[in-house]
């Protein structure tokens, strides 16, 4: 009860205290392994960025964004988004969707948000920082041209050696500089909270009142 009583006063603190995320919204959850996947998105589905999701993240449910330990979790968090697109090319940026992979500290230096290792990844192109600016793509103009500002990264990237799980860097700029009909922008993002473990003291104190209901079973035999 008092792991429900801290959830609910997180959630309530994170909404009160977090205004510019009031239009973030959990559009489903995902239970797989020991964590609750969380996909976020703007509830008119416009441009969502990685900053303030990962803000939402913590402030209001307690967690992180996703943080990808195996193939097994990458496959099945990246599918469960996947399917959650149907159309064509023009809206294919819907399937993708921020994790917690950064390396806005330092460059080339890609660590989790959650602080856990970063033992595991599954690139699809290889980070590129803005390689794409220069190959003639419509639209895709930086101000400054700042060739470090692919700092974090998406799943379900589909193009350039990507695929279904597959990661790529992206900018949070990809949602200033596109229109809605263009392939790049990002709506989603995946959140990641553990199923908090009980307390071994919570369990020895639960063992009086086990005792107790079994005496009673028994004797409404």
């Amino acid at each position: 009860m008092r792991w429900a009583w801290i959830g609910f006063m997180s959630v309530l603190l994170g909404a009160v205290i977090s205004p510019a995320c009031a239009t973030i919204v959990v559009t489903d959850t995902l239970s797989y392994g020991t964590s609750t996947y969380y996909l976020l998105a703007h509830e008119d589905d416009g441009p969502l960025y990685w900053g303030e999701a990962e803000s939402y993240s913590q402030g209001v449910l307690g967690a992180h964004l996703v943080t990808m330990n195996d193939d097994g979790e990458n496959a099945a968090v990246s599918q469960w988004v996947y399917d959650k697109w149907s159309g064509d090319y023009a809206t294919v940026w819907q399937v993708f969707a921020w994790i917690g992979f950064t390396d806005d500290r330092a460059e080339g230096q890609w660590e989790w948000a959650s602080g856990e290792p970063a033992t595991y990844a599954n690139w699809g192109p290889p980070p590129n920082n803005c390689v794409y600016q220069n190959q003639g793509h419509a639209g895709l103009v930086h101000p400054g041209d700042d060739p470090g500002d692919e700092d974090y990264a998406v799943t379900n990237w589909l193009w350039h050696g990507g695929g279904i799980g597959k990661w790529n860097d992206l900018g949070d700029w990809y949602n200033d500089v596109f229109t809605p009909d263009d392939p790049c922008r990002v709506v989603y993002a995946v959140a990641e909270r553990p199923v908090p473990e009980v307390p071994p003291t919570l369990l020895v104190s639960t063992f009086p009142l086990v005792a107790l209901a079994t005496r009673r079973l028994r004797g409404c035999r």
